[in-house]
């Protein structure tokens, strides 16, 4: 059976910023393939990885600001992000100036309307960043008596969105917590304390156990 494409949202009482990432396409199993999981922080029945090592994520992180605004912190966010990510998966990622071409992961940062010139996706007014990831499934986890699709990815379009004059914090946030969607992260993390929580109520600038064992796992670690 397939699911469609879809935005993971999740609905919450409190009226905040949803992150969200779309993933193409997905199947269901119906038997562990990949391994046995320590644990399961997602709201969502999937989780993503680009090979069965951190060695096969990829290293350069492209990014073009489609603006010049001095508040959007966007490619310090970015380094910062991935600065984070980096010491948490012992891996090597670095931002790279996008100037033209097919690459594996690639971040554009403007306002809503200018992302959405990019004729790429359309962002709705309260997004704050937003994930576009190519995968397919390569298996299942388990995890207890449950399975969990395991997703193999082979692209990742990010969005981080300017809005306006914000402390530099919070896009170091938002990048952070795109860039865990970018690693592996499908769905979101439970708490507000966690950078992969779905909402921006906390500006977190610290990955949680939960934020890095999701993903560490399924690289093996």
């Amino acid at each position: 059976m397939s699911i469609k494409n879809h935005i993971i949202k999740i609905s919450k009482p409190t009226l905040l910023t949803i992150l969200a990432i779309v993933l193409i396409p997905v199947m269901s199993v119906s038997a562990a393939t990949l391994g046995t999981l320590r644990r399961w922080s997602s709201d969502w029945n999937q989780v993503g990885r680009w090979g069965s090592t951190v060695s096969t994520i990829p290293t350069s992180i492209y990014i073009s600001k489609l603006n010049s605004s001095g508040t959007f912190y966007f490619a310090s966010g970015m380094d910062s992000g991935i600065s984070k990510w980096n010491s948490a998966m012992g891996i090597s990622m670095k931002s790279v100036a996008y100037v033209s071409g097919s690459v594996p992961v690639l971040y554009y940062g403007g306002t809503i309307s200018q992302i959405n010139a990019l004729g790429i996706t359309t962002l709705t007014a309260g997004t704050t960043g937003y994930n576009k990831i190519t995968s397919t499934n390569e298996g299942a986890w388990a995890f207890g008596s449950y399975l969990y699709s395991g997703m193999k990815m082979s692209k990742d379009i990010g969005f981080i969105v300017d809005r306006g004059a914000y402390d530099s914090s919070v896009y170091v946030n938002t990048c952070m917590h795109e860039l865990g969607h970018t690693i592996g992260w499908i769905g979101h993390a439970p708490s507000n304390t966690d950078v992969m929580y779905a909402y921006n109520d906390l500006i977190n600038l610290t990955l949680t156990l939960t934020d890095k064992d999701q993903v560490l796992q399924v690289y093996g670690k």
